[in-house]
């Protein structure tokens, strides 16, 4: 063997390892992550848009919805001062209606990022969607919930909109409020859905900074896992759509991108920002194979 002989095979192996290192393949099969992955410690750019193939619907209690008035009679926010033009819930309505029967192009676009989600096959959203992770307390309210088939099979999305709203309650000031229910009611389970979370986080209540975390990410994520595995989903994406307008105040949104980031770093070690356009994962956790998170950005 030459030299030159010597040099393409080790080109080829140098091209194999940086390819693993990537995660897994880009053909929707994620034939390339291990039983212990532990997290793909970078995030991706969306750079080409998904072609879905029109291919989906919006539908709450089996009815298709359509228009705005049809979303805000059978799917209303729980805020009703959400539903006004420039704010997240009526902004997200429309976006989705406006795309349908295809996907929005920033939530294609993340999708298309993962290089393990296919041009899906069919889709369907379910706003204002109530998901149980527990038998603890009341289920996760997520914005959207997207059951979807690729060519590999099921996959599972759940999308939280941010005008410029927080991420709720810290984990500190949540517990504090279920302590204070336990102590006046001792049916109340809030203390132990907290100890559960923490469980399935793998998260030290102790440790220097998880109090901060906010606890609706925290519930955000086990519905949208949970769901997955009802759905037998191996694959699983938990988006945060910000829709911005002149309603949106900067330093709100700059305090909602830190607790991502920051939520991230303390549950699966990502670290670096997550900017809109950009695919954060696979991580893995009990009931799910390969979950990713993204942020996409549309100006209302």
């Amino acid at each position: 063997m030459g030299r030159e002989d010597v040099q393409d095979v080790m080109q080829a192996a140098r091209d194999r390892k940086r390819r693993d290192r990537r995660g897994p393949r880009r053909d929707g099969r994620c034939l390339r992550i291990p039983e212990r992955f532990d997290g793909w410690r970078a995030a991706t750019m969306a750079t080409a848009r998904r072609d879905n193939g029109g291919s989906g619907m919006i539908e709450k209690d089996g009815r298709r919805l359509t228009t705005l008035a049809e979303w805000r009679s059978h799917a209303p926010p729980k805020r009703a001062m959400h539903w006004k033009d420039g704010r997240s819930a009526k902004e997200n309505a429309r976006l989705w209606l406006d795309a349908a029967p295809d996907l929005p192009s920033g939530i294609a676009d993340l999708l298309g990022a993962t290089g393990c989600i296919g041009t899906l096959r069919s889709w369907s959203a379910e706003p204002e969607a109530r998901v149980r992770f527990d038998a603890l307390g009341e289920p996760a309210n997520l914005d959207v919930l997207v059951q979807a088939q690729d060519g590999t099979g099921p996959v599972v999305i759940g999308v939280e909109a941010k005008a410029d709203e927080s991420f709720g309650s810290t984990m500190n000031q949540t517990l504090l409020a279920a302590e204070k229910r336990l102590a006046g009611n001792s049916r109340s389970r809030g203390v132990e859905r907290m100890r559960v979370l923490a469980t399935t986080f793998r998260l030290d209540l102790a440790r220097p900074g998880i109090s901060e975390l906010r606890y609706q990410l925290l519930t955000l994520t086990a519905a949208t896992v949970a769901e997955a595995g009802r759905q037998s989903a191996e694959r699983a994406v938990v988006i945060v759509h910000e829709l911005v307008s002149g309603l949106a105040k900067p330093e709100y949104r700059a305090r909602n991108a830190r607790d991502l980031d920051g939520f991230l770093e303390a549950v699966f070690g990502h670290t670096g920002a997550v900017r809109p356009g950009m695919i954060a994962g696979p991580f893995r956790m009990d009931g799910v194979r390969a979950l990713y998170f993204g942020k996409t950005e549309t100006v209302a």
